[in-house]
């Protein structure tokens, strides 16, 4: 990309703008462009004298506007209530505070970009003022596609695919689809390219658009019991509705499915909403009435199914099933099946790859420079072509274990399949005497621990290392609030046992946990105090350790050990 500002042209980070609900919860960036959105079309009808094109939003806090300021707004702020639509579409009062904060920038430092690079001369360009100069652009550069998005992810985009264009969208079954998005980064180089764009594809899994209905048939249809069904009377397309009708009426006793039920609609199932009752208040008057009369009588909507259970609400609302729709949110958690799935989509060719990268280069909702007006009106110039580098393709290096044991890369294998081996390590570590076992998993108890030892052991030994037993074995149970305490337990377990330089940690399942574990024992062991510890934490896999342990899983498990030890796993020889 091309920047070209030969004369002072300033910008002013012109409003630090906050954007509140009545419950003070956290709002996603999409929700927030939402909102600005909003604010920003009644501001502008106020003052079309500003130049629009010439102001962005950073879809956190930071509005941005070049060489004029936002009228009526100074260091002090002002604080306005706006009825605008919450994550749920419906309608709800947002506060939005907006003041005034910073320093004019000026963009001519770019000029000074080559000076930058040179030691010598850091001091003309304040890095800081780069950082920030970098910021805006990448704010510029994203206004168009931010505002077309239906959902941000820091620096990934994605638009939900319409009836009529289904490019990028795959089902995955299970109520879920894979949507193809585009990771866009401004970067700044030491190169004759000072300022680059990284364009990349990106894929998320979402939840189907669909009602909650089809949703269920969607899911029943590759359960285990639906499988079943389907097999048995044939019928290969999907769950009819008169299954779903047989898994959750009321008025059928249907044990056949019942696991399944609870499973799907645990935490928000209730009664049929034939059955369903609940105290309905008007003026004076208290009545208890079923869910179904109070849809026929205050919105004059009969229901289909009656017989179906309603749904409990966050609010704690009752609502009929076939008034519930799913939306398109982001799946945090997939299965192994869909995992495979995802790969097989996303994974692409070298050619096709640049092709679905030159795609999004001409999409103008996403990342069409020549056609979005706020990159033209911040004068900025972004070449149409990628940027080619010329590269060399090496050949496969010879994997030395020991002088006994070579894999020579004309040997038959497949490729990118690294030769598991059960031969020494190049050169193997010398174990510590003195270590330690710290047992913090719920699941394992000292006697499985033992277990992981022993296997643990067989397995270095066929790698060249003599494994003693741990001279420290440690075993808590670990929760949220207990963390901070057992960390400082370890830490004075440490200061009386400074020859134990060596910990083996099993992590708790908790994954609430299990994170800020991992990162506290980090730095105690390896980064404060002065402890020099050298750690290996193991994340349990589901059943692992009761089930016995996978000889390949403690291979590699060693082969990070030897590493971190000052062992040599292997050499390789590079012709």
């Amino acid at each position: 990309s091309y920047i070209d500002y030969q004369t002072q042209c300033y910008i002013y980070v012109a409003a630090d703008i906050q954007i509140k609900n009545k419950r003070n919860s956290k709002l996603s960036r999409e929700l927030r462009r939402a909102l600005y959105q909003c604010w920003w079309n009644k501001f502008y009808q106020e003052y079309l004298q500003l130049h629009k094109y010439n102001i962005v939003f950073d879809n956190q806090y930071m509005i941005l506007t070049l060489d004029q300021l936002l009228p009526n707004i100074d260091e002090t702020g002002i604080i306005e209530t706006m009825m605008a639509p919450n994550r749920f579409g419906r309608q709800e009062e947002h506060e939005i505070s907006i003041k005034r904060v910073g320093k004019p920038v000026d963009l001519s430092l770019l000029n000074s970009l080559d000076e930058f690079q040179q030691t010598d001369n850091n001091n003309y360009l304040n890095h800081d003022d780069l950082k920030r100069i970098k910021h805006i652009l990448s704010v510029v550069l994203h206004e168009q596609c931010s505002s077309n998005a239906t959902y941000i992810y820091n620096r990934s985009f994605f638009t939900q695919p319409t009836l009529d264009n289904k490019y990028g969208y795959w089902d995955l079954d299970l109520g879920k689809a894979l949507w193809r998005g585009f990771y866009s980064c401004l970067l700044i180089g030491k190169s004759n390219y000072q300022l680059l764009i990284n364009l990349d594809v990106s894929h998320k899994v979402f939840m189907k658009e669909q009602s909650f209905l089809d949703f269920l048939c969607d899911v029943m249809y590759h359960s285990p019991r639906g499988k079943m069904r389907c097999t048995d009377q044939r019928r290969t397309s999907k769950i009819e509705m008169q299954d779903i009708l047989q898994l959750l009426d009321s008025n059928t006793s249907n044990i056949y499915y019942e696991g399944e039920a609870e499973f799907l609609l645990n935490h928000c199932k209730s009664d049929a909403a034939s059955k369903e009752t609940f105290l309905r208040k008007q003026g004076e008057e208290k009545s208890t009435v079923t869910v179904e009369d109070y849809y026929k009588e205050k919105y004059g909507l009969p229901l289909k199914y009656p017989t179906l259970p309603t749904l409990r609400m966050h609010n704690r609302s009752l609502v009929p099933m076939e008034f519930i729709n799913v939306q398109p949110i982001k799946v945090k958690r997939i299965t192994n099946e869909e995992r495979a799935r995802l790969c097989l989509q996303s994974t692409m060719t070298p050619s096709k790859y640049c092709q679905s990268i030159k795609e999004i280069r001409h999409n103008k909702k996403q990342q069409n420079f020549e056609q979005d007006p706020f990159v033209a009106a911040w004068n900025l110039n972004v070449d149409v072509n990628m940027l080619t580098i010329s590269a060399r393709v090496l050949p496969s290096p010879k994997i030395i274990y020991t002088n006994q044991f070579h894999v020579n890369p004309d040997q038959n294998q497949s490729r990118g399949v690294w030769s598991n081996t059960r031969a020494h390590f190049h050169t193997p570590t010398v174990f510590p005497s003195t270590w330690a076992l710290i047992n913090l998993s719920s699941s394992l108890n000292m006697e499985l621990c033992k277990q992981f030892y022993n296997k643990l052991s067989f397995v270095a030994s066929e790698r060249g290392i003599n494994c003693p037993r741990p001279v420290i074995y440690e075993e808590y149970t670990v929760q949220p609030d207990s963390i901070s305490q057992m960390i400082a337990t370890l830490k004075e377990m440490m200061e009386h046992n400074t020859d134990c330089k060596f910990f083996i940690t099993i992590l708790p399942e908790n994954n609430n946990i299990r994170d800020k574990i991992y990162g506290d024992l980090k730095k105690l062991c390896e980064l404060e105090y002065g402890l020099g510890i050298v750690t290996q934490m193991i994340k349990l896999k589901e059943n692992e350790g009761r089930n016995g342990w996978n000889y390949s899983r403690l291979n590699n498990i060693l082969m990070k050990i030897n590493a971190k030890l000052n062992g040599i796993n292997a050499v390789l020889q590079v012709p």
